[in-house]
């Protein structure tokens, strides 16, 4: 079968889990991020070609575990868990077809926000004592019900605001970049992990500004800083990976 007929192919299947997983982006503030990395996907995904026919078994088994994945939670009324059938049926019909490898091919899976429930419960682990530590420092109470105060401003927060967002993306600018160079699995990993922890760590200075500018009284700038710090980091940190891998390709 051609590679075109068969991707067109895939792009219908999982046509209904696309259409959501935008739907998701248009109305989640926190995820829009993640659909900003798209062209870097897209250029992972098209630009190689390996050998055919060497994982055809895992390729399957993907494959049809992505698709299952998709008509289970549709049929199930839970939409939003056939997201990660997209990147697993990707694998799997690249593995079938032969390209792109594994590492571009794990490249789609950025283009899936991390899940609402592990914003919501895990990111207020390290909100908490961020937003503690900016209290203490500031004076100010109650940090820990969620919210920068300062006198009488308060800034309500939200756990996606100051969770983990950032941390997703940076682990996915890492692991693009290690794609786009054709590294090992190990390389595309220890790249994913860099950008993670550079990611926390603009998450904490984000924290730490916000509550400067809630006792300044700018509390609308705070709340847009932290509402929409992914769509930025995204956008200016695609926009370096793209011009490193066009530099990279440009003869010495």
């Amino acid at each position: 079968m051609s590679p075109i007929v068969a991707w067109a192919g895939l792009a219908v299947a999982l046509s209904p889990a696309a259409v959501e997983l935008a739907t998701f982006w248009l109305h989640t503030p926190w995820a829009r991020g993640s659909a900003l990395l798209a062209p870097l996907v897209g250029a992972c995904l098209v630009g190689d070609r390996a050998e055919p026919g060497r994982r055809r078994a895992a390729g399957w088994l993907a494959l049809g575990a992505g698709l299952a994945l998709e008509l289970v939670a549709f049929g199930g009324g839970v939409e939003r868990f056939g997201r990660p059938g997209i990147p697993l049926a990707i694998l799997g019909l690249a593995a079938l077809l032969g390209g792109p490898r594994p590492v571009r091919a794990l490249a789609s899976a950025w283009l899936v926000p991390m899940p609402t429930w592990l914003v919501r419960n895990v990111g207020p682990l390290l909100s908490d004592p961020v937003l503690a530590g900016a209290e203490a420092l500031g004076g100010g109470p109650g940090a820990l019900s969620g919210a920068l105060t300062e006198g009488r401003r308060e800034l309500l927060v939200a756990p996606a605001d100051v969770g983990l967002q950032l941390v997703w993306l940076g682990a996915g600018l890492g692991w693009l970049s290690a794609a786009l160079r054709d590294a090992p699995l190990a390389g595309a990993l220890r790249r994913a992990a860099a950008g993670a922890a550079a990611g926390l760590a603009l998450q904490v200075v984000l924290l730490l500004a916000a509550a400067g500018l809630v006792a300044l009284g700018a509390e609308r700038v705070a709340a847009a800083a932290l509402h929409q710090a992914g769509t930025p980091l995204a956008l200016l940190g695609g926009a370096a990976v793209a011009w490193r891998h066009h530099a990279s390709k440009k003869p010495s």
